[in-house]
């Protein structure tokens, strides 16, 4: 139920990977069967967008604890639901919130949110197929 749709566009030396990983999307599916995860991606779809404006505000309010452990928090979320990118790039303002510079969580952050639209569309693509 992941279509190519689903791939953001990539620099030209940059692998392609898919923004959502299917495997974990049917993992999920067939754990906690295909109503749950469609639950779980939806309520992903609506709460994510906050969490984006809270690492956004405690990076401007430098706030680098507080940072870190919402990464770190948000980081798990992400990946649990097979957003590996967006994963990714928390795991890297977990690591920069402590010894970063501002720029630096700032560019994650620019990137967490192009890669936030890119999860969102995707996953509402899949909470929208009849499966």
């Amino acid at each position: 139920w992941i279509t190519s749709a689903t791939v953001a566009p990539a620099a030209p030396e940059e692998v392609v990977t898919p923004s959502l990983d299917a495997q974990i999307l049917k993992q999920l599916e067939e754990i906690m069967g295909r109503e749950m995860t469609m639950r779980l991606a939806q309520n992903f779809i609506e709460y994510a967008p906050q969490q984006l404006i809270t690492l956004q505000q405690l990076a401007t309010n430098d706030e680098r604890e507080g940072l870190r452990r919402k990464a770190h928090q948000f980081k798990g979320e992400t990946s649990q639901l097979g957003a590996t990118r967006m994963s990714d790039i928390c795991k890297e303002i977990e690591i920069l919130a402590p010894i970063g510079t501002t720029h630096a969580i700032t560019a994650c952050l620019a990137q967490l949110q192009t890669e936030l639209t890119h999860v969102r569309e995707a996953l509402t693509q899949v909470t929208h197929d009849d499966g």
